[in-house]
């Protein structure tokens, strides 16, 4: 479960961006985890809930916004989602294809008081 290693240095970041911030209290927290990153959301929420008890972001909405993976065409130029890590151009076929999203694995917004 390598969830565990990213939220935990995630919190670890949270935590010191809080204090910098003189946050007392983290409300919510929004990351962006995209469908190629590896990383699964169930795991990194039952992580997150365990890892911030008895810190100043326990209690917190923790949201997750999964980002779609998608990919541009070179030879016609399309948008398309990518499935299964295969960047197959469904109009053309082709393989000059360029991924766009599905890799992101960040922190987007923290909200405390």
């Amino acid at each position: 479960m390598h969830e565990a290693a990213i939220v935990e240095s995630a919190l670890e970041l949270i935590l010191a961006k809080a204090e910098e911030h003189q946050l007392t209290k983290i409300r919510r927290i929004t990351a962006k985890v995209g469908e190629l990153s590896g990383a699964l959301p169930d795991a990194m929420q039952f992580v997150f809930q365990n890892a911030s008890q008895g810190t100043i972001a326990e209690g917190s909405d923790f949201i997750i916004e999964q980002v779609e993976a998608t990919a541009s065409c070179g030879s016609c130029d399309i948008t398309f989602p990518i499935l299964y890590y295969h960047p197959v151009c469904p109009s053309c076929g082709g393989l000059d294809n360029q991924v766009l999203t599905g890799y992101e694995l960040y922190i987007d917004t923290m909200e405390g008081d």
